[in-house]
Formats: C-alpha cells, structure tokens, sequence
C-alpha cells in the first residue's frame, strides 16, 4: 500500500512539473519582425528561459527559438494588465548573455534588468544586473553588487551626458536601478 501511495505521489510530481502555461504575447526576430500569439512558460523542461522563447502562433504550431543561435531577438507577454518586455543581450563578461527584463524606455537610455543569485557556501546572495542602452544601440552591463565597479562603468558609459553624471557620485548600489530609471528621460 506505501508503494502505491509512492507511486501516485511522484505521478502527481511528475504531472505538475510537466504542466506549462500559454500566455498572449509576441516575439520580435532578428530582422526586426514581430509575431504574435502565445508564449509558453513551465512544463518539465522550461519552454521558456534566460536563453530561449517557446511561441505557439495564432494556427497552434509550437517553436522553441534560440537567442544564441540569432533566432529571436526579444519578446514581450501581459499578465494582469501588466506588460513585460524582454530583449537579448549579448554579454562578454562572467554572465552568460541573456533575456533582460525592459524596466523603462526612455530618450536618454533604455534600463533592463535581471537577477542573478550567487551561492557562497551557506549564503546565498542575489544581485541585479542593469544593462543600459542609448539610442544609437550601444549598452553596457551594470553590476549591483557592492563591490562591482559600477561606478567606473557608469561614468564612463555617461561621459557624454554631464547631467547624467552629476547625480552618480551620491547613488549608493541599492539605489542604482532607481537612478537608471531617473536619468533614462
């Protein structure tokens, strides 16, 4: 009788895991286009993660496209009246290049973010890394951490924008996404 209860709890565990989500979006592809229909999240293997979108278009056939291999270039969904765009980023550092979450467009700069958790033996530590864009394309990727050089990249990604700088010499790394967002107009 255990055995049997075993059994359909991991067939429960097993179910669950395999569920996925459809939510109403669209992905933006490499040459500029945008398709709409649904963006697949969960199920066993994420259909959707920091590399690759899994779309279900408007006549049901299902794609995985892969950032790494120039497939997609960004997508975006609503959930709950809120929206949320993503775009790829190709990143040469520690980090592995990859989707950052679009917190605010603006003139100036366009802000993305997304979190990464390090783990320092019993201590796990989550930090936010910005990516800052211009107009002309150009980014930069902004570490959080307290000892990042964040400062040093900022001001010499912002050179050309003194009222830009004029505020950085007070931001404390807590308060780095906020003063992104202030200078992005």
């Amino acid at each position: 009788m255990k055995f049997f209860g075993f059994l359909l709890l991991m067939q429960c565990i097993f179910c669950t895991a395999q569920s996925a989500e459809l939510v109403k979006g669209y992905i933006v592809l490499p040459n500029g286009d945008t398709l709409r229909g649904q963006i697949k999240f969960g199920g066993f293997r994420a259909a959707t993660n920091w590399e690759e979108v899994t779309f279900v278009d408007e006549s049901g056939v299902e794609k995985k496209y892969k950032a790494q291999k120039d497939e997609v270039k960004g997508y975006g969904y609503e959930i709950m009246g809120i929206r949320k765009d993503f775009i790829y980023f190709i990143i040469k550092k520690k980090y592995n290049s990859q989707f950052f979450e679009r917190i605010q467009k603006g003139s100036s700069y366009s802000v993305y973010a997304s979190s990464v958790t390090n783990s320092y033996g019993t201590v796990d530590v989550t930090d936010v890394l910005y990516v800052v864009e211009k107009p002309s394309g150009e980014y930069v990727l902004v570490e959080s951490c307290g000892t990042c050089p964040w400062r040093k990249t900022l001001t010499a990604f912002l050179a050309d924008n003194p009222d830009a700088l004029a505020g950085l010499e007070n931001v404390k790394a807590k308060g780095l996404g906020a003063y992104l967002v202030s200078i992005s107009n």
